[in-house]
């Protein structure tokens, strides 16, 4: 039987709450290296929500799961990582 469930890891500092209302995901990561077990299909449902996108794309939720960030683009058929350009609001806020 294929394991249905990613484990996802809060790699920010801050809470981070997923609550998408059209699907049954609510899940809260209070600290730092939290890990929640997460359905894959709830998870790729949910990451097509601009929020979860986001949350994904600027590295505060990470999972090991190679198959699913291949799936939703986080990372190349040949296992490097896409690149996100710096916006001038991150640049500005870095210098």
């Amino acid at each position: 039987m294929e394991n249905n469930m990613i484990m996802v890891k809060s790699a920010s500092d801050f809470t981070i709450v997923v609550n998408v209302p059209d699907i049954p995901l609510h899940r809260t990561w209070k600290k730092r290296g939290a890990q929640y077990p997460v359905d894959r299909k709830l998870l790729l449902q949910a990451y097509y929500d601009p929020s979860v996108e986001y949350l994904f794309k600027e590295g505060m939720l990470t999972t090991n799961d190679v198959e699913f960030l291949k799936e939703v683009g986080l990372i190349e058929e040949d296992g490097t990582a896409v690149v996100t350009p710096l916006t001038e609001l991150k640049l500005s806020c870095l210098i």
